[in-house]
């Protein structure tokens, strides 16, 4: 009986030989990948969101804490504030997606300026710069060191967004942006700190029943 022939590469690449599996089970280290691979049916991720894992050091355990969420997350973004001796402008802007409602906006003091004047404003760009908050002073007065204010703890410093006891521009149809802008005078040393950070949540619209006359 003649010895079966070995197969080559360059057979396989050329198309001379087509092998086929037809299998009903395929494990591999004791994993059904006919099953794995069924899950991804159902995935309508595209490659460019896909590929923001890459790299990524999150375990299929927490990837499955997903399992069943369908939206409402919500999300905290931060801007970190670094005073320097050169610029009078330090600006930093937060993106808040179509139809979310903000939480929260806080501004924390993590050391204080050392320019001759330091002044802070929370607004929605192309609206109103200093709608959440105004003339925050950097230096000493509104915020010592360590202190925060946000939209519950306003101290004194909201802006025209704050209408009696009830807020606006929390939510919006369409996406805007929320700027932070600290303006100095003199530029002195590199001490000051502040932080800005914005809450927000996305969530899953569910339509009222209307009922009765």
């Amino acid at each position: 009986m003649p010895a079966p022939e070995a197969l080559s590469t360059s057979r396989l690449e050329e198309g001379e030989l087509s092998p086929h599996i037809n299998a009903t089970r395929l494990d591999i280290a004791g994993v059904d990948i006919s099953t794995e691979l069924a899950a991804l049916a159902g995935v309508t991720s595209s490659a460019a969101e896909l590929n923001k894992l890459d790299g990524g050091s999150v375990t299929n355990t927490e990837l499955n804490l997903l399992t069943g969420v369908l939206g409402g997350i919500v999300e905290s973004h931060e801007v970190f504030f670094t005073e320097n001796a050169t610029n009078d402008v330090h600006t930093g802007n937060i993106t808040i997606p179509a139809g979310a409602t903000i939480l929260d906006i806080t501004v924390h003091a993590v050391a204080l300026w050392t320019a001759t004047t330091a002044s802070l404003e929370v607004g929605v760009v192309s609206d109103d710069p200093d709608g959440f908050f105004t003339a925050v002073d950097l230096k000493a007065n509104d915020l010592l060191a360590g202190e925060s204010i946000n939209l519950g703890k306003t101290g004194g410093v909201e802006g025209a967004y704050l209408i009696t006891d009830e807020w606006e521009h929390l939510y919006t149809a369409t996406s805007r942006v929320v700027r932070c802008t600290i303006a100095v005078g003199t530029p002195a040393t590199t001490a000051g700190r502040t932080r800005f950070v914005v809450t927000y949540v996305t969530p899953v619209s569910v339509a009222a029943t209307a009922s009765g006359p």
